[in-house]
């Protein structure tokens, strides 16, 4: 196998150095133009009015949340196959996170979020939050009729799905949701170290973020300063936005490339009784931030990711179920879902990031298939 291949790793070049060390050389280096470059070529490339650059994911999701007006006492909908992140944003604001069960795909089921939602009717279901599993969306036209019904927001985590569209619609254009969350950690599409965006074409929501990312304070003059209401210091410095900006411009290659993998696999991992990949819906254009597959019922998955590490091949498990962390155990006690308790214990994650040679792809399959 050669050098040890992760599950995804950052792909930074001469241009993005260069771009750093031009931000460091200004007399603003943080709060100054370039963040608002960044947020305006973000926009522009996905098709959103608005974006808001924040410190990352996590933030992004938590003041999209906040935006929304989720408070104590309301609940919202999301799967159990995700970054704890997601739910955890929810009890920041004091709501209750309630999970629905996945499909084939990874991703949430629709029809298990009417179930959720008819088991809860007493709560009050402000947001529908779903994610778009390692870089798939999810059935947004109809998670957006049933959110509609529920009288709830739709928030889309789209911390895996950068350049992913859904039927024909790039994700983060808002069409089925009020906002979109971004991640820009560095195993994700673009990197800026960290760094998050929120995105909408709401102008009432955006000038929300915008107060609530900086700690609710409206400027006037330079010297003028008024807190309006109780924000966070969630700010992106322009040394991260001047990556983001010089690695935005490379987000079409680095599709093509894990595409391109993503499609070297799919073809390896043909009748593999080992390995076997996740459905892709036909209606779809998946930008494959993970690529997972599961593994044979009965397999000792320890074993596998173990044996895979000792070769070089550096898997990852996405994810263990949110709500059978200890933490949501002893809080937020939840009856196991079918789908994603099968997948949480079969699913690994294989390597995929630009710099992944298709040699070192057959290598990985030749390996894991042994």
């Amino acid at each position: 196998m050669g050098s040890f291949s992760p599950y995804s790793r950052q792909c930074i070049d001469d241009d993005d150095i260069s771009a750093v060390a031009q931000a460091l050389r200004g007399d603003i280096i943080t709060g100054g133009c370039l963040v608002s470059q960044f947020e305006a070529d973000f926009a522009a490339r996905i098709g959103a009015k608005y974006a808001v650059a924040v410190a990352n994911g996590t933030a992004a999701l938590h003041i999209a949340y906040m935006a929304a007006g989720l408070v104590k006492g309301d609940s919202i909908i999301t799967t159990p196959l995700t970054f704890a992140a997601t739910a955890n944003a929810a009890i920041y604001c004091g709501a209750k996170p309630l999970f629905a069960d996945i499909n084939s795909t990874g991703n949430i089921e629709p029809s298990d979020i009417c179930r959720v939602a008819k088991e809860n009717s007493n709560n009050n279901i402000a947001i529908i939050a779903p994610v778009h599993f390692g870089g798939q969306p999810s059935d947004l036209e109809r998670i957006s009729e049933i959110a509609s019904e529920c009288k709830a927001m739709v928030i889309e985590d789209a911390c895996h799905a950068l350049g992913a569209l859904y039927k024909g619609s790039l994700i983060g254009a808002c069409k089925y949701s009020a906002m979109t969350v971004f991640s820009f950690h560095p195993v994700k599409h673009i990197t800026t170290g960290e760094g998050g965006m929120v995105t909408t074409n709401d102008p009432h929501l955006y000038e929300r973020l915008k107060l609530l990312r900086s700690h609710g304070i409206k400027a006037g003059e330079s010297w003028q300063r008024d807190m309006v209401l109780l924000g966070y210091n969630y700010r992106l410095p322009d040394i991260n936005c001047a990556l983001g900006i010089s690695q935005l411009k490379k987000l079409d290659w680095f599709l093509e490339r894990r595409r391109h993998i993503a499609a070297l696999y799919d073809e390896l991992l043909k009748g593999n009784e080992c390995l076997q990949p996740l459905v892709v819906s036909s209606d779809v254009f998946h930008s494959y931030h993970l690529y997972p597959v599961l593994l044979r019922a009965g397999t000792d998955r320890d074993n596998v990711l173990k044996t895979a590490f000792r070769a070089g091949i550096g898997l990852q498990v996405h994810y263990s179920l949110v709500y059978n962390h200890s933490y949501y155990r002893e809080n937020y006690p939840q009856n196991p879902l079918p789908i994603a308790e099968d997948y949480a214990e079969r699913i690994v994650s294989l390597p995929i990031y630009p710099q992944l040679t298709d040699e070192g792809v057959k290598g990985i399959v030749s390996t894991l298939s042994a």
